[in-house]
């Protein structure tokens, strides 16, 4: 977790993993998507990755590729990027 994610996700700096903040719950209207990216990563143990939308703010929507992969040690790590020029 770090101030660039937060910044990428348009997110409130108090928000963080201790405060009970989960990657499906920060990006409205792509939850599932997102719980079913991680879900897969873990259960193939292989590297995954998808394109979401956020919510059309000033300036038109923003487009993120969110790549997770398997640490080995029953978590993930994951990397996101904004793709909204190429879209």
């Amino acid at each position: 977790w770090n101030p660039a994610f937060a910044a990428l996700l348009r997110l409130p700096p108090y928000l963080t993993p201790a405060a009970g903040a989960r990657l499906p719950d920060l990006v409205p209207g792509a939850g599932d998507a997102l719980a079913a990216l991680l879900r897969e990563a873990a259960e193939a143990t292989a590297p995954r990755e998808t394109d979401v939308e956020l919510l059309a703010t000033e300036g038109g929507p923003t487009w993120l590729e969110i790549a997770v992969n398997p640490l080995g040690t029953g978590q993930l790590g994951g990397v996101v990027n904004d793709v909204t020029e190429r879209r």
